[in-house]
C-alpha cells in the first residue's frame, strides 16, 4: 500500500514537469508564461518558439503520461495505471513548479493512453492532424480528437474503467478548453500557419 501511494506520488510529480517553461528559460531564455496565450503547452511553445522547441515540449509532455501509467501498471495493474494517469495529467494542468498553474492536459493525456491502448490514440492521431493541418484550428483538433479517442479505446478493446475515465479526462480536456470553445464559436479563435511555421529556420 506505501508502495503505491509512492507511485501515485511520483506520478504527480512526472506531471508537474513545466517542459514548455523550463526548456523556454534553459534553451531560449524565454518564459512563455508571458508570451502568446501564456500557456505552458507544447501548442504555445511551438506557436513562439518554433517547431524544434515545440516539439521538445510535445515529446516531453507526452512522456510525461506515459511514463506515470506505465509505472503505475507495473506496479499495481491497470487500475493504478489509471489512478497514475489521471494524476499526471491533472499535475501538468496544476503544478506545483508553476503555483499550481500549467497547460491544458492534451499531450500529457495522449501519453496516457498511448501507455493504455497505442492503437486507439494513433487512430485519435490521425483525426487530430487531418483537423489541425487542414482547418490551422489547434484546438478544435484537440477537442475532435479527445472525444473520438473514447470511440477508439472502446474500438479496440479498453478495459469498462480506462474507458470511463477516458471519457471523464475529455469532459475536464472540453472544460479547460472552454475560452477556445469561446472563441472558436465568435470567429476569433487563432489559426496555425503551418507554412510560416515551419519555414522558419
Amino acid at each position: 500500500m506505501v508502495w503505491q501511494v509512492l507511485v501515485v506520488i511520483l506520478a504527480y510529480f512526472l506531471g508537474a514537469i513545466p517542459s514548455g517553461y523550463w526548456v523556454g528559460k534553459k534553451i531560449c531564455d524565454v518564459n512563455i508564461l508571458e508570451l502568446g496565450s501564456k500557456n505552458v503547452g507544447a501548442t504555445n511553445t511551438f506557436r513562439i518558439l518554433g517547431p524544434k522547441i515545440g516539439g521538445l515540449v510535445l515529446l516531453m509532455d507526452l512522456l510525461k503520461g506515459f511514463i506515470a501509467a506505465l509505472i503505475g501498471y507495473f506496479a499495481g495493474g491497470v487500475t493504478l495505471s489509471v489512478i497514475c494517469g489521471v494524476v499526471a495529467i491533472l499535475a501538468h494542468t496544476f503544478s506545483v513548479f508553476l503555483k499550481f498553474k500549467g497547460g491544458k492536459g492534451v499531450a500529457t493525456g495522449a501519453g496516457v493512453m498511448f501507455c493504455w491502448n497505442p492503437l486507439a490514440i494513433l487512430c485519435a492521431l490521425i483525426v487530430w492532424s487531418l483537423l489541425a493541418f487542414t482547418t490551422g484550428y489547434v484546438s478544435l483538433a484537440s477537442l475532435i480528437a479527445s472525444i473520438a479517442c473514447v470511440f477508439f479505446l472502446w474500438l479496440f478493446g479498453g478495459t469498462t474503467l480506462q474507458i470511463i475515465i477516458c471519457a471523464l479526462i475529455v469532459v475536464y480536456i472540453v472544460w479547460k478548453h472552454r475560452e477556445n470553445i469561446k472563441r472558436l464559436f465568435a470567429g476569433t479563435e487563432n489559426k496555425m500557419n503551418w507554412k510560416e511555421k515551419f519555414s522558419k529556420k
